[in-house]
């Protein structure tokens, strides 16, 4: 599973695949960092998410400019939820799990729905959620990188939704069983009013085969699409985890679409429209369209990105 440490330095937002001495302990964002959570060891801890395009909040219904590479750089927001899952605290080459409050609602197990949509599109609600809370499982002195997994575990993935505790059985993040949940929804508009064209983007898990009918799939499907980011130097207390659509977008002509395939990118490897926005959450993508030999295209960016109030 791929793994990405963010870091704001200058201003600019840094990530790497493949900073595996920020991320293991020793050098790198671990090495050497003050420590933000002090050392107290809280009985719980509760995390800010926002969604921004660039530095506006999102607001369902809204239309934001400058996004992607349509000719007239306007999207419309009308959905924005994505599951995260196995938080922790990380730092020094130490790691405490952060045992999620169960809530009956937006937390169960070690999974949580975060929400900010609410009920502008087809498929929404009207609640939203944008906080996860939870206990720490030990002593979280010098550790400075907050981490999650951006999905949902393959364990809980491919259940059956009309027995899933909430939020597994949010009927507006769900695909067939065997592919389990949509782990990221953002459903929009290019150009609306004008063009009017239908651009999503819909992450979950492809490849899954089922053999037997029952109907989840045999094994781990061949692309998996979850990927654990990690926030360096984040204090839990009163850093914002924040999720920016411009970044995933940056690169989406948001106004076309390949005939044939779904409007804008739903994870499928057969569509070109993904290996513009895939990799710019922060997971790789395999394009295969079947003709030509398989592309791999690495993720290099990342969907979040730490801001303090």
């Amino acid at each position: 599973m791929t793994r990405i440490v963010s870091a704001h330095l200058g201003g600019v937002l840094v990530t790497a695949a493949a900073l595996a001495a920020g991320c293991g302990g020793g050098g790198g964002s671990s090495g050497g960092a003050t420590d933000p959570v002090g050392d107290a060891t809280p009985s719980s801890v509760t995390v800010q998410f926002a969604a921004q395009v660039a530095d506006q909040p999102v607001e369902c219904g809204q239309t934001y400019s400058g996004v992607g590479e349509g000719v007239q750089n306007s999207y419309q927001v009308n959905d924005f939820r994505f599951f995260i899952a196995d938080v922790h605290l990380h730092g020094g080459g130490r790691t405490v799990d952060v045992e999620l409050e169960q809530d009956g609602v937006w937390q169960f197990e070690n999974v949580a729905l975060l929400d900010f949509e609410n009920g502008c599109g087809d498929a929404g609600t009207p609640a939203t959620n944008t906080t996860i809370t939870g206990t720490p499982q030990g002593d979280i002195s010098g550790l400075n990188e907050f981490c999650f997994t951006l999905g949902v575990p393959f364990d809980k993935n491919h259940i059956d939704d009309a027995t899933a505790a909430s939020p597994l059985n949010a009927s507006g993040m769900l695909w067939s069983w065997t592919g389990g949940r949509k782990f990221l929804r953002v459903d929009g508009i290019g150009d609306p009013g004008a063009q009017n064209v239908p651009y999503n983007v819909h992450l979950g898990s492809t490849g899954c085969v089922d053999s037997a009918g029952d109907p989840a799939p045999d094994s781990q499907c061949a692309f998996p699409n979850r990927a654990e980011f990690c926030l360096a130097d984040f204090d839990p207390s009163s850093d914002v985890v924040v999720a920016d659509l411009a970044v995933a977008l940056e690169h989406a002509n948001i106004v076309v679409n390949t005939a044939g395939t779904a409007p804008g990118c739903m994870s499928a490897n057969s569509d070109p429209e993904c290996i513009a926005v895939i990799p710019h959450i922060g997971l790789d993508f395999t394009f295969d369209d079947g003709a030509n030999p398989a592309e791999e295209h690495h993720g290099h960016a990342s969907l979040f990105r730490k801001a303090t109030p």
